[in-house]
């Protein structure tokens, strides 16, 4: 009997994180090869060199160039290229120290051999990597990939002098997340329209470049198609605001688009006086359906109207206010993370501020709301004991106007 190639696919897809078993199959029956090799190969991950050996070379890039070089057709199942610690540093000979990938010869040979990579994830670990330590003809290599791929999915964590021209040049890009990324803007020949980008993440970037950062996506990419957007500067410093300023420029230019914003901003150090200019704006937001708003409450009492608390509360409380009056709105989801800066916060608990937050999610304009979902984190370990209290006490405040609009309410203590 022959089984229908559907049915082994949906089969094979529950082993897609056990490698052992794709592989055993691949060679158990020629009807399962091609199935089990497809899903052996989609998402390959390069790991750095043993920290006990001498040898620079990933053993990982040095099986996959000669697999692919006995077996060609296998680079071609490569969907997803997964970089892992690419930051550590290794000593050569010499006594000189250097990011292993740099010394890595194998690398820009396994690129020319990958013709279908869509998702790039590019992982430097504990240690910044700077792309300027790869060779010129390592990163020659990368920027015409960019070119050449079908690439859609970009995520690059904790590097320094960036290339932003590698983003324009790849036309296919939709996706992209930078997570302590620091960049340069490189004048390059490569790549012609700007990608239409459908998701963009920007998490702790460089706090002088982020005008400039911000700058460029709005006039060199295009964000007019925007769906969701993740900004998260919390821990930063920034008392003018100026990380909320950069990312309402890409959100004004995608707010008839955008369905899932993110935001965490940095307003610990922030003149409570400026929030109410940098609260999110009362834009036409047709397609919005889930909000996650990140903020803090801290012992410090900063009193503005009929809510105290830390200038990141305020801008919370502003923020949904101003949403709330925003025409077309759709929200059916809202997240509040709550960072409790306070050495006992359920002495300390802060009505005022919860009550105008239940006010605001309660509008007639936010009619569709049907999720709110709290997460509260203890900053301090002393007032973790206290946590169970602070969400009794939260669900007393919030609880009966939320639920005689019907809105579901869920409060979660994060460790």
């Amino acid at each position: 009997m022959r089984v229908p190639i559907e049915l082994i696919d949906d089969i094979f897809d529950y082993l897609y994180d056990d490698p052992a078993s794709l592989s055993n199959c691949s060679v158990a029956s020629f009807a399962f090869t091609s199935t089990s090799q497809r899903k052996l190969f989609a998402s390959v991950k390069i790991t750095p060199p043993r920290r006990d050996t001498s040898d620079h070379t990933s053993p990982t890039l040095r099986k996959l160039r000669q697999a692919f070089k006995e077996s060609p057709h296998l680079s071609t199942y490569v969907h997803t290229l997964q970089l892992e610690d690419v930051g550590q540093i290794v000593t050569c000979k010499e006594g000189v120290t250097h990011h292993w990938l740099a010394l890595d010869e194998d690398f820009s040979r396994l690129l020319a051999m990958l013709p279908a990579v869509r998702k790039l994830v590019w992982n430097n670990g504990m240690n910044w990597f700077n792309w300027f330590a790869l060779p010129c003809t390592t990163r020659q290599a990368i920027q015409t990939a960019f070119v050449q791929w079908p690439l859609t999915h970009l995520e690059v964590m904790g590097m320094l002098n960036f290339p932003l021209s590698s983003l324009k040049a790849s036309e296919s890009l939709r996706h992209v997340e930078l997570r302590a990324v620091h960049f340069v803007q490189q004048a390059s020949s490569l790549g012609g329209c700007a990608p239409k980008l459908k998701s963009l993440s920007l998490v702790e970037p460089c706090r002088r470049l982020l005008p400039e950062l911000a700058t460029w996506f709005v006039e060199d990419m295009d964000v007019s198609e925007l769906q969701s957007l993740s900004f998260k500067t919390y821990g930063g410093y920034y008392p003018k605001g100026e990380d909320i300023l950069s990312m309402l420029r890409i959100l004004e230019k995608s707010a008839s688009s955008i369905r899932t914003l993110d935001i965490s901003p940095a307003l610990e150090g922030t003149d409570v006086t400026v929030v109410p200019s940098l609260a999110l704006p009362s834009l036409e937001y047709p397609n919005l359906r889930t909000l996650s708003l990140g903020f803090e409450v801290s012992d410090l009492p900063l009193y503005t109207g009929e809510a105290s608390g830390y200038a990141s509360a305020q801008w919370v409380v502003r923020s949904l206010e101003n949403l709330a009056k925003s025409p077309s709105q759709r929200l059916e989801a809202i997240q509040l993370r709550c960072h409790l800066v306070q050495a006992d916060p359920a002495a300390t608990f802060d009505q005022g501020i919860w009550k105008s937050l239940a006010k605001h999610m309660c509008s007639p304009k936010l009619g569709r709301l049907r999720e709110v979902e709290i997460q509260i984190h203890a900053v301090y370990s002393e007032a973790k004991a206290v946590m169970p209290v602070v969400s009794n006490m939260l669900r007393d405040v919030m609880l009966k106007p939320l639920g005689e609009r019907g809105v579901n309410l869920r409060i979660e203590e994060i460790s």
